[in-house]
């Protein structure tokens, strides 16, 4: 399942990267709006783990007057203007059914 197929794609997506770094891209630059932000932070589960920020989703959602800031990272990382290192690193969080928990007691 962890195979290689994922260490392939990895490499591909990083090839992709910089050879979108590299060339001049002459494509028009995407931009979201506020609008497109706000109906995609409603689809976002409140109390999903959180990423490597420890930010929960109900809080994006909530504090409202971080939303400029928010929509001016995600146009600059679409457009390439922005470092994208951060997205590569995860947490992953094994949570635990019961007090006394098996190895398939996880979740």
């Amino acid at each position: 399942m962890w195979g290689e197929d994922q260490t392939n794609d990895k490499i591909k997506l990083e090839e992709h990267v910089e050879k979108r770094k590299r060339t001049k891209c002459t494509e028009k630059e995407v931009n979201i709006n506020e609008e497109e932000m706000s109906n995609a932070l409603k689809f976002m589960g409140n109390w999903k783990t959180s990423g490597p920020d420890g930010i929960m989703n109900f809080y994006l959602k909530k504090m409202k007057s971080l939303h400029g800031v928010l929509l001016d990272m995600v146009n600059k990382l679409i457009n390439g203007k922005e470092n994208m290192e951060e997205l590569k690193k995860m947490r992953t969080l094994l949570l635990p059914k019961n007090e006394n928990p098996l190895v398939s007691d996880y979740r």
